[in-house]
């Protein structure tokens, strides 16, 4: 079946499918073209508690990612230079996913304000909040599904550097140095509580997270806490000093043992 066809199937059911490629379809809803366009704050369709909050509203990013009212707390699939007056969409809305209620979010072929556009490459991936009330109130999971990485992750043409991307969810917080609590991965990190990507984030179709499905990452929030996070805070400076004295010892007692063990 063709992508279009495809789509036109899920955006008429509201059904996402359990395939990552025929679930990033239109939802009913779009944002207009631009850059830095977001919604009005919109009803999810069911309560979220997330980071010991409650939310029914959140809104929409055509940057790559959503936002809770009131706090600043918001989830990431793939937050960057997104600049859909360059190509592609943003589309939100209510569906269904494996018999729950869900909140969707597809970005499909985005591209951004820098040189993806101009190479003519663009991104498609999406978010799915799947209420799991089933398990206790306010739980949900967080779904990224990703179909196409082509931009946002560093020397990808082989001779410029291209907007970097955040990958993950923020608690709303800032830490002893001013920073957002973002837990996750940046992927140009130049700063010290985000860990870089271990992979190329090109790779996030081809990889998975508490899933069967290549490009799907599956969180779940349990009594507001993310219980299964891929994504952690990089050590603190003092850290990785301990960590480096430690390895210090371990070599010189390495080379002592080998000198005693030459005599």
């Amino acid at each position: 079946m063709s992508r279009t066809k495809l789509a036109a199937a899920f955006t008429a059911g509201l059904i996402a499918s359990s395939s990552a490629f025929a679930a990033i379809v239109p939802l009913v809803n779009e944002l207009p073209k631009g850059f830095n366009i977001s919604s009005d704050y919109v009803n999810i369709g069911f309560d979220v508690n997330f980071f010991g909050n409650s939310y029914s509203e959140l809104y929409v990013s055509n940057l790559g990612h959503i936002g809770f009212q009131p706090a600043s707390q918001n989830i990431s699939p793939f937050m960057s230079s997104v600049n859909t007056g360059n190509g592609g969409a943003v589309s939100y809305g209510n569906l269904i996913y494996e018999g729950h209620l869900a909140f969707g979010v597809s970005w499909i072929d985005v591209t951004d304000t820098k040189d993806g556009a101009a190479h003519g490459l663009s991104n498609t991936f999406q978010l799915l909040l799947v209420d799991r009330s089933d398990v206790g109130e306010g739980d949900f999971d967080f779904i990224f599904n990703y179909d196409s990485i082509q931009w946002g992750y560093g020397d990808s043409l082989g001779e410029t550097i291209i907007n970097d991307a955040w990958i993950g969810y923020s608690g709303g917080d800032v830490d002893a140095r001013g920073h957002d609590s973002f837990f996750g991965y940046r992927t140009q990190d130049n700063r010290m509580n985000l860990q870089l990507l271990p992979f190329d984030a090109s790779q996030l179709p081809y990889n998975s997270l508490n899933s069967g499905v290549d490009g799907r990452y599956v969180f779940e929030v349990r009594n507001g806490a993310v219980t299964n996070p891929f994504l952690s805070p990089v050590p603190e400076p003092e850290t990785y000093a301990m960590l480096l004295a430690g390895l210090c010892i371990v070599g010189v007692v390495s080379r002592r043992w080998r000198t005693r063990a030459a005599v």
